[in-house]
């Protein structure tokens, strides 16, 4: 995706399109995460539990 940059700024920026979403398991979303991303989803799951 790329977003229109402000008019004259020089800048032009790209991030990467989500292109699926799923409800998976706790276990299963931990092995498709990114590593850095597990201590955040375990900290939330033990919030919501």
């Amino acid at each position: 995706m790329r977003p229109r940059p402000p008019p004259r700024s020089g800048r032009v920026q790209e991030f990467p399109e989500i292109d699926r979403a799923a409800w998976v398991a706790i276990d299963d979303a931990r092995e498709k995460l990114v590593a850095g991303q597990v201590p955040l989803l375990d900290r939330l799951f033990d919030l919501v539990r």
